[in-house]
């Protein structure tokens, strides 16, 4: 491209035969925070595709005092220009080196030297494993400034106060069609009248379509009393182990996994209690009435048990019935190998035959109002890539973790292949600490979590130790640059994603431990993983609960907190049509391995509790057994140590972490 001119000026539109003319120059780097971007149907420039419009001089936002003006987006259901806009996007980053271009213009808006250099540079594998129409939308999306209201007020008196209404008009809607409440006199006995709030957000939608602005209006739950308003608010949601396992079992038998979600679930259930809710801003409802509640809306302390209730009870007059080891997996008896998971209101379907699976949709449909999302490509943040012919399915999560990385201004920090020194020392301070707090340590260990519970072990250790210092005033500029050498870890390491799948289903486990590594309580570091023949489905890092004398008993602990997992995941096996027999737990102690086959007792062990010989119990009656194996190809080491960079790749690839772009042989 020409020096300062926006790449999407040089490609023509396919609405328009010429090209848009060529605006001025470009403020210095980050000067906007979305590069200008030229509409041709409306002779207009944006902040981005989605973004605001600018004055064409200058290319900066319009004055304060000017009127609003309508954002670029389609009003009604007619999306045709929209997506004929976002076809010649897809079009432009159909090739890898496009892509470069359009993700980094889109994002940092660089020169056309840096456009140049980033091409040259050589790729081993693509920009994105997902179709270029989704990777397009996506990096528009991240892009766009379109702000988030925070009240009523807010949302109707904005630029995209149309968009906004339509949302709110769409929930009204639902609250109509589902019969969710009745119009009744304010009461005066001194019942609680619970308060509500209007919750706006911007939400992705598939397809390259643009964006939804998306409308709830939830009750205030913390308004609500205890023993009047509601009783028990438990509801069970899906465990990430079984939906792992899940997906596991469904990629070796090559069974079809479909995802549907259901619209307005809360609003779906029944509701016990009489409560009573204010009307929401933009009802035109009399002051002096309020909503008496038919249906659990959303904010209701109660309100997941209620949709659970209604759904589990609607699944077992279908056919299916809970499993003992996780409440949120549903079974059919009458046809075994039709699984269902319910994350709230997200179903993940599993099953052998495709016509009794949508045979079973429509149904579902009959009784909800439900959006069938055909094949899973996405589950909760991670990213689904299938290889039907190799029956493998690889989980990644590289857009979450590259938001992360901005939010916390790592997106350009130099990569490293370890996620802590070998040897880090980190403790508590003997005194209050003198750097300023105001660094976001609690925030960064909490994001990085949610990547270690879903899709990446290796970040299992890591975590365990820095999280131990989030309370105030127990971190420091040490922990602060340890935990932003993780985040450059992630840099380098951000596309891996865990493969599942294979050719085998036979439950293998690994358990370690580092006695005494803790320099402040001598405590040991302990952690187990767990895999059936690719990437691990179920694992764990944890400090010990009691001081171990001898490496033997830091060594038994472990194998005891192992062994309760193994026993669990056997059963969840055995529901899922797959029993293990004598599923194997490799350990690195020979001692240990020892008092799990005998029941020696002598000076060294007498004082170690009976909750520790769990495991001792299990091999005797051939739950399970205890094998030895090398430190070196113990897969737990890395979740009790940090490793050096060749054994630390090692263990990354023998616990299922790949490029996720890349399916390995």
């Amino acid at each position: 491209p020409a020096p300062d001119i926006p790449h999407n000026a040089q490609a023509p539109h396919p609405i328009s035969p010429t090209s848009p003319p060529a605006p001025p120059p470009l403020r210095p780097r980050r000067a906007i925070r979305a590069p200008p971007f030229y509409h041709p149907d409306k002779a207009q420039w944006t902040a981005g595709p989605l973004g605001p419009p600018l004055d064409p001089g200058t290319l900066q936002p319009l004055p304060s005092s000017a009127p609003p003006v309508q954002p670029p987006l389609p009003a009604g259901g007619d999306l045709q220009l929209q997506e004929d806009r976002f076809e010649e996007v897809t079009n432009l980053a159909s090739s890898s080196i496009a892509t470069c271009l359009f993700t980094a213009a889109l994002h940092h808006g660089p020169t056309s030297s840096e456009f140049q250099r980033h091409a040259a540079l050589p790729r081993k594998y693509p920009v994105c494993n997902r179709s270029s129409r989704h990777r397009a939308f996506n990096t528009t999306l991240a892009g766009c400034s379109i702000p988030t209201p925070l009240t009523y007020s807010q949302a109707v008196s904005g630029a995209y106060g149309a968009q906004w209404l339509r949302g709110i008009q769409a929930e009204l809607d639902a609250f109509d069609k589902t019969g969710a409440f009745k119009l009744v006199p304010r009461p005066t006995d001194g019942s609680n009248v619970v308060k509500g709030k209007w919750v706006f957000r911007l939400k992705a939608q598939a397809a390259g379509l643009p964006p939804k602005f998306k409308a709830r209006y939830v009750a205030k739950g913390f308004s609500q009393k205890e023993g009047i308003d509601f009783f028990q608010t438990y509801a069970p949601t899906a465990k990430l182990v079984t939906f792992r396992t899940l997906l596991h079992i469904a990629a070796v038998q090559d069974m079809h996994i479909h995802q549907m979600d259901v619209s307005t679930a809360f609003l779906q259930g029944d509701l016990k209690e009489r409560i009573y809710l204010e009307a929401p801003e933009g009802s035109s409802t009399d002051p002096n009435l309020v909503w008496e509640l038919q249906r659990p809306v959303y904010g209701l302390k109660q309100a997941p048990r209620e949709w659970h209730a209604k759904l589990k009870a609607e699944l077992q007059d279908m056919g299916f019935q809970p499993s003992a080891s996780d409440p949120s997996l549903f079974i059919r008896s009458s046809s075994p190998g039709f699984f269902i998971l319910v994350y709230v209101d997200d179903l993940t379907l599993a099953a052998h035959n495709l016509d009794e699976l949508a045979a079973f949709k429509k149904e579902l449909q009959s009784r909800f109002d439900m959006k069938d999302l055909g094949e899973l490509t996405h589950y909760l943040g991670m990213d689904i890539t299938r290889d039907r012919e190799a029956r493998t399915i690889i989980l990644s999560q590289a857009p979450y973790i590259e938001g992360v990385l901005e939010r916390f201004g790592m997106e350009d920090s130099a990569p490293v292949h370890t996620p802590m020194l070998e040897r880090h020392g980190l403790s508590a301070p003997a005194a209050p600490p003198t750097y300023s707090s105001d660094q976001p340590y609690p925030e960064l260990i909490g994001s990085l979590m949610y990547a270690m519970t879903c899709t990446r072990p290796d970040l299992a250790y890591p975590l365990s130790v820095l999280s131990r210092y989030v309370a105030p005033g127990r971190h420091t500029e040490e922990h602060w640059c340890a935990a932003k050498r993780l985040l450059r870890y992630l840099k380098q390491t951000k596309d891996l994603g865990l493969t599942l799948g294979g050719q085998h289903i036979q439950l293998q486990g690994y358990s370690d431990s580092s006695w005494a590594d803790s320099q402040e309580d001598r405590r040991s570091s302990q952690g187990y993983g767990f895999h059936l023949g690719s990437g691990l489905i179920s694992w764990r890092s944890t400090r010990s609960s009691s001081v171990a004398l001898s490496s033997c008993e830091a060594e038994l602990y472990a194998g005891t907190m192992a062994a309760q997992e193994c026993i669990w995941l056997c059963k969840l096996l055995t529901e899922l049509g797959h029993p293990q027999p004598t599923p194997t737990l490799w350990c690195d102690n020979q001692s240990t391995i020892a008092l799990t086959e005998n029941p020696v007792f002598h000076s060294r062990t007498k004082h170690i509790e009976l909750r520790y010989f769990f495991i001792r119990d299990c091999v005797q009656e051939g739950k399970l057994v205890a094998k030895y194996v090398s430190s070196a190809d113990n897969l737990a080491d890395i979740f009790t140590k940090s490793l050096r960079k060749d054994q630390h790749s090692k263990l990354l690839y023998k616990m299922g972490l790949h490029p996720s772009m890349h399916i390995p042989e």
